[in-house]
């Protein structure tokens, strides 16, 4: 018991599911609303127990595809000859802001809306697999297509309808039906096209395209409040290229000179012997020849203050070789003594 009433509940809550979000319209050829967005919602409900009663043993509240059957059990015993001729004697016609009250011929669609080239095939949008029933195209008043289930044979969204398009060429009025039997009262979905009186043929589909799962809003703003270029203005391919590399300094430093500069040549090299004698204030002595110029004698400097001296000359002026004539010896000495 416990089950039954779960499954009835479960059903009941997919209906009201299904019902609220019920939408659905054929696209192409597309009809025209007196504003510039398609209505979704059905144009008339139909008692469907007050006029196809439901069979024995059946239910017009179970699962979409027994509906379906029971609804064709009932209607191919009623006085009924198509889904149109059911429409117009049963439904309920709905009105729908902003589209007003939905007529009889063209639900919410216009009557004398943009006339549309024919299709290879008509395009309906989003039967539903739940919103099951028959559908029909008409052209004029001759029926075109019809087909029993059409949410369950065409479940394509769109759906591609390959209605008979010789009975459509140089009609004036496309009509397309859908009833959907999901639940109680039923749902009458409703559109019309006027069509090019001279078409011969199908031709290229001349519908505007719209999106299956959203209406178009309202008022189509722009696409935006002002249209930037496709890209940004392209900057220039690169800043100012800077040269390829820094400036490119000589290959190699300057060549120096095959040698380096000659330096200045070294200070005159003092002679391989200084001057025979020290420079001093003393007379040169006597070589101990009878020279008739007499010399005067110096007296011996100390021994120790001269070396003392060429210790220090020794420092300053280095490696510099020195010959000294030998100092008068004493005998000399007393020579010239005796001279004087």
């Amino acid at each position: 018991m416990c089950s039954r009433s779960f499954t009835a509940l479960a059903a009941t809550a997919l209906i009201l599911i299904d019902t609220t979000d019920a939408h659905s319209y054929m696209s192409d050829p597309m009809p025209t609303w007196n504003v510039n967005f398609p209505s979704p919602s059905f144009a008339g409900l139909i008692d469907g127990q007050k006029y196809l009663p439901v069979p024995d043993g059946m239910s017009y509240a179970t699962d979409p595809e027994l509906i379906t059957k029971a609804y064709w059990i009932a209607f191919e015993a009623s006085k009924y000859t198509s889904l149109k001729d059911f429409a117009d004697q049963t439904m309920e016609l709905q009105t729908l802001p902003p589209f007003g009250k939905a007529s009889p011929e063209c639900g919410h669609s216009i009557v004398n809306g943009t006339a549309r080239e024919l299709p290879d095939k008509v395009k309906w949008l989003a039967f539903g697999l739940s919103h099951q029933g028959p559908c029909e195209i008409w052209c004029d008043k001759k029926l075109a297509f019809m087909d029993k289930n059409c949410a369950l044979n065409y479940p394509q969204d769109p759906a591609l309808l390959p209605y008979d398009i010789k009975i459509c060429i140089g009609a004036k009025m496309m009509q397309a039906y859908w009833i959907a039997l999901h639940g109680l009262p039923w749902q009458l979905y409703l559109n019309c096209v006027p069509l090019k009186s001279d078409g011969t043929s199908a031709g290229s589909s001349d519908s505007p395209a719209y999106s299956p799962s959203k209406p178009v809003a309202p008022s189509t703003p722009p696409a935006s409040p002002s249209t930037p270029p496709a890209s940004p203005p392209t900057p220039p391919a690169a800043p100012p290229a800077p040269p390829a590399s820094p400036p490119t300094p000589p290959t190699s430093p300057p060549t120096p000179p095959a040698s380096p500069p000659t330096p200045p040549s070294p200070p005159p090299t003092p002679p391989s012997s200084p001057p025979s004698t020290p420079p001093d204030d003393t007379p040169e002595a006597s070589t101990g020849s009878n020279d008739s110029t007499p010399t005067t004698p110096t007296e011996t400097p100390d021994t120790s203050d001269t070396e003392d001296s060429e210790e220090t000359e020794s420092e300053v002026t280095p490696t510099i070789s020195t010959t000294i004539t030998d100092p008068p010896t004493a005998e000399h000495t007393k020579c010239t003594r005796r001279r004087k």
